[in-house]
């Protein structure tokens, strides 16, 4: 159980992450790792998307425990008398007749009450014909109706993610994703920000998730638009840029990690930003800030975590922190600094932190000095040399 809380508890630092990276950092076996995570698949505690998994933080808030409100809080909608109707007709399709499922159902719960409230909302997709409208999204759409109206319901009426993207990048993004080339949205804001680069209108291109640039274009355009732009307009004629583009080795890690922490604000991450903000300026910011990330090497970190071991930390919280430096300079430099891990064949292997191989010489010195020095502790180093295995993993 005591395992089990500690995958939860880094899962919730990281919010994103790998079977590898989870290993790497709880120090736990790999069968064991993979039954914790098994359990909290199965209770959405996270979720899983191919290889990668993420943190589930509406699971763990007490849903159920919603209390609605009072019935005379309610009345019936009528969408085109609704404060918010005209910002309505500018989202697409599809957009729309979302919306008006949420005020069908806002309506039915009206008629029906809001005694049995769960059941109230299985009735209705049993009944209603529409696509199923699950009880959190519910609890959520209901709250947001009660706060801010008709608006409330409306998408990102109450969430800024979508502001986030400067509409400078987004102009950009719709030249070259709106034309007959028929780009990818990561292609077309990958071509976006070159551009902008050349142009020294940003000085370093961030990354956003392009996702979000597709559900802007959607509220901006009908579908129907949107495959007309792709079929019948030109691209622009603008030099394409490689995909191997240099990356900043020589940036210094505190402008990496300005820029990795104002991404994560941007993106509306609020608990994780403070969370990785702390850490970076606690754990991180006096050890590498005035290094470039060239100059951030095996020797550097493994001094790095001798030093935070002399000092009293734990062996998971040092790899956290490992985990967040990995991060920060991958968000800089995707493609050329980065640890590699089993999810990261394509990247190419610069530096690995954790990493330190002997020769058979040193080894056989390295048993030497431990049988003369350390006689009690040479079966234990002995064994992990020649098994591979972990201290934990032999002692535990």
């Amino acid at each position: 159980m005591k395992n089990k809380d500690l995958i939860i508890k880094i899962a919730r630092r990281l919010d994103k992450f790998s079977l590898d990276e989870i290993i790497t950092i709880s120090e736990f076996q790999e069968q064991e790792v993979k039954d914790i995570l098994s359990d909290l698949l199965k209770t959405q505690v996270i979720i899983k998307n191919n290889a990668t998994y993420f943190f589930n933080p509406k699971k763990i808030s007490k849903t159920d425990n919603y209390t609605p409100p009072a019935i005379s809080s309610f009345k019936p909608i009528i969408i085109e008398e609704e404060d918010g109707y005209e910002e309505l007709l500018k989202f697409g399709e599809e957009t729309q007749n979302k919306v008006k499922r949420y005020a069908e159902l806002l309506n039915f719960v009206h008629q029906a009450g809001t005694k049995n409230l769960r059941q109230v909302v299985d009735l209705f997709n049993e009944t209603s014909g529409y696509k199923k409208i699950p009880y959190p999204t519910f609890t959520k759409i209901l709250r947001n109706y009660n706060k801010y109206g008709f608006r409330g319901i409306l998408p990102n009426y109450h969430n800024y993610s979508e502001n986030s993207i400067p509409e400078e990048i987004y102009t950009y993004f719709k030249k070259y994703y709106l034309t007959k080339e028929k780009l990818s949205a990561s292609e077309a804001l990958y071509r976006t920000q070159k551009q902008l680069q050349s142009e020294q209108k940003i000085e370093q291109p961030y990354t956003y998730n392009a996702n979000a640039f597709l559900r802007k274009i959607k509220t901006e355009f009908t579908k129907e638009q949107i495959n007309y732009f792709r079929n019948n307009i030109n691209p622009p004629k603008v030099k394409i840029y490689s995909m191997k583009a240099e990356e900043p080795l020589n940036m210094e890690f505190k402008k990496a990690a300005n820029i990795y922490l104002t991404r994560l604000r941007l993106e509306n991450k609020l608990e994780r930003f403070m969370h990785e903000k702390t850490d970076y300026k606690n754990h991180l910011q006096t050890h590498f800030d005035n290094l470039t990330i060239r100059e951030i090497r095996t020797r550097t970190v493994s001094k790095y975590k001798q030093y935070m071991f002399d000092n009293g930390f734990q062996l998971a919280s040092v790899n956290m922190y490992i985990s967040l430096l990995k991060r920060i300079i991958r968000s800089v430099c995707p493609k050329t600094n980065s640890l590699v891990t089993r999810g990261d064949k394509i990247i190419q292997n610069v530096y690995a932190l954790d990493m330190n191989i002997l020769s058979e010489d040193e080894i056989a010195y390295l048993l030497q000095i431990c049988q003369l020095k350390y006689p009690a502790a040479y079966p234990v180093l002995y064994l992990s040399l020649s098994t591979g295995a972990s201290v934990p993993e032999l002692l535990g």
